[in-house]
């Protein structure tokens, strides 16, 4: 059976199938649109774009292609920018946990994010469970503790030697130093990693089945975090755990992932106990325009 299947009875002939698609699988023969070639990445267009909806797709679930929205229910570019500005990275959270409907509309919002060749390998871990947070809390900060010694040995042996440290030497002696600090913190309680935060989601692709990881979490991760705003939670992206996950397989095994799995993105999220009342200032964008 061909994945796309056309009813012909109810197909206009508007040829809007045969410009979207992106791999050209559609042709006009004799007033009928045909499938002339099987290699369909199941994105949708076509039968997204079909105004009889005569178009059916093997694999896609057809109850997912909802009428779009009108577009007066869009918002306007002014309050969509004031929505993205508004986002701010939450380190302060009330002790309350995150419902799981919450939870699975974040997760939601990253299914629906493209991929490249809509190959979505994205997968997700949620974690909820306070006893493994802290576990993968403490793992991870005892992680960076011990990198940062091996880091300040190396440094100091290079100032020794009355050799100047360069900018990105500078930086990551500066990220070092911290780590003394955020261990002893740590010990006495205080979350400076987490902060506290009640639920934990990591964004992790299979490295045989994603060319392109980063990019592919990174468009997903943006929607997921905005999903979060709309439902009145906090989000706080963390880059120190993805770079330790990568790296330790302690922390990959209390993931849950296997060797092939890639840590990409992770954030954690929560209902903020601070009310920020201004939107975010930035530098001004840098564009070269050609």
């Amino acid at each position: 059976m061909e994945k796309i299947q056309i009813n012909q009875d109810d197909c206009v002939l508007c040829d809007a199938c045969i410009d979207v698609c992106t791999r050209k699988l559609f042709r006009r023969e004799n007033d009928l649109i045909e499938v002339w070639q099987d290699t369909c990445s199941l994105c949708g267009h076509c039968k997204a774009v079909c105004p009889t909806d005569a178009i059916d797709i093997e694999g896609l679930n057809p109850d997912e292609f909802e009428p779009a929205p009108a577009k007066d229910d869009i918002p306007a570019p002014e309050l969509l920018l004031a929505f993205f500005r508004s986002r701010r990275s939450t380190r302060v959270y009330k002790g309350s946990p995150v419902e799981r409907e919450k939870l699975e509309k974040i997760i939601e919002a990253g299914r629906f994010a493209p991929t490249g060749g809509n190959r979505q390998p994205l997968e997700y871990t949620v974690i909820e469970n306070p006893e493994v947070l802290g576990e993968v809390r403490d793992t991870c900060i005892n992680f960076h503790a011990q990198n940062a010694e091996i880091i300040m040995a190396s440094l100091a042996e290079k100032e020794n030697r009355g050799q100047s440290l360069s900018e990105p030497e500078l930086a990551m002696k500066q990220y070092a130093e911290s780590w003394p600090w955020r261990l002893q913190q740590n010990k006495e309680g205080i979350d400076t990693l987490f902060h506290h935060a009640p639920a934990l989601i990591v964004i992790h692709a299979n490295t045989d089945e994603a060319p392109t990881p980063e990019i592919d979490a990174g468009i997903a991760s943006t929607q997921m975090v905005l999903m979060a705003e709309s439902l009145e939670l906090g989000t706080c992206y963390l880059g120190f755990l993805v770079g330790a996950a990568q790296e330790s397989s302690e922390i990959k095994d209390l993931l849950g992932l296997s060797e092939k799995d890639k840590p990409v993105v992770a954030f954690v999220t929560g209902y903020p106990d601070v009310e920020y009342l201004r939107l975010v200032s930035r530098n001004p964008a840098r564009v070269n325009w050609i």
